[in-house]
């Protein structure tokens, strides 16, 4: 699941695992590796066990994985919502952790083969030992890969995949992000903010908050950020939100409120505090942080 979300993630801590192994591997005394077969064989074998093991995994790498994820592309071109079963295939099958690992060999075996004129032939025998441990963990990999796909092409299996990714992934995100909102939104009630809510009539007369994506577009902007892409919100620092409206709820509490009549016996001349965010909502363009209506800016 990781390798399937994070592809580039899961490519760079293989890249590091190998180099740390490497570096373990070197610094350990030569003779541990030298009854294995360095001792027996020259080192024209010794290249010949490495580059017939590189040429194994590459073929591997440049045939099996291009090939069988093709064919199964095409071959759910034909069920409705396409794009979202290749993306199960792909989670499923293991095939970006499955490929990536294949490929991320075949390069350090190559880097590994242009340091020979370099560094010698020294460090062939601790090279070799980490690269076919990885190859024999590539050669695994590639199996459960061809298994799974010939699994995922039964269409009770597809059902049954589709079931645990919606009870396993999609479901808890959803709850994840439905519940990031309600923290933020039951700041108030909890306590974490001093500013009473909008729609609090219990509470004294004074300044109100209003957070939420769609609160009201009264009052003066305060700072805006122009977005040139859809973006997703996902966090909110409520520390830093804390400070920013218990501030902002001192000052208001000593503003002059200008005298107005009220509207559906709503008091008009309350400050209000309104922040339009709303974790997990996606927005673009030009979006305000907070507006403040008959009340002292956040900012002076």
């Amino acid at each position: 699941m990781f390798a399937g979300e994070h592809p580039l993630r899961f490519a760079f801590s293989l890249l590091a695992l190998q180099v740390a192994l490497l570096v373990l591997v070197a610094n350990l005394p030569p003779e541990w590796f030298a009854p294995a077969w360095s001792s027996d064989w020259k080192v024209a074998e010794q290249l010949s066990h490495f580059s017939t093991v590189w040429t194994i995994q590459a073929t591997l790498a440049a045939l099996v994985y291009p090939i069988v994820i093709s064919f199964v592309a095409v071959y759910l071109q034909r069920r409705p919502a396409a794009e979202a079963f290749v993306h199960l295939y792909m989670l499923d099958s293991g095939a970006l952790a499955a490929g990536l690992s294949s490929l991320a060999l075949v390069v350090v075996m190559g880097v590994q083969y242009l340091m020979l004129s370099t560094w010698g032939t020294e460090a062939l025998p601790g090279w070799a030992m980490v690269d076919t441990a990885w190859f024999v963990l590539n050669a695994a990999l590639t199996t459960f890969f061809l298994f799974r796909t010939v699994e995922f092409l039964r269409p009770e299996v597809q059902a049954s995949v589709i079931q645990r990714y919606t009870v396993n992934v999609a479901l808890p995100r959803d709850v994840q992000r439905l519940n990031t909102f309600q923290v933020l939104a039951e700041g108030i009630a909890k306590g974490w903010f001093q500013v009473p809510s909008y729609g609090d009539e219990k509470a004294p007369d004074g300044p109100r908050l209003l957070i939420g994506r769609y609160g009201f577009r009264e009052g003066d902007v305060q700072g805006e950020i122009s977005l040139q892409a859809q973006v997703r919100l996902v966090d909110v620092r409520l520390w830093l939100v804390r400070l920013v409206v218990g501030a902002w709820y001192r000052k208001a509490l000593t503003w002059s409120r200008s005298e107005k009549t009220k509207s559906f016996g709503d008091d008009k001349s309350r400050p209000l505090l309104t922040l339009p965010m709303s974790p997990g909502t996606t927005y673009e363009g030009t979006f305000p942080l907070a507006r403040v209506a008959d009340g002292p800016a956040l900012a002076g």
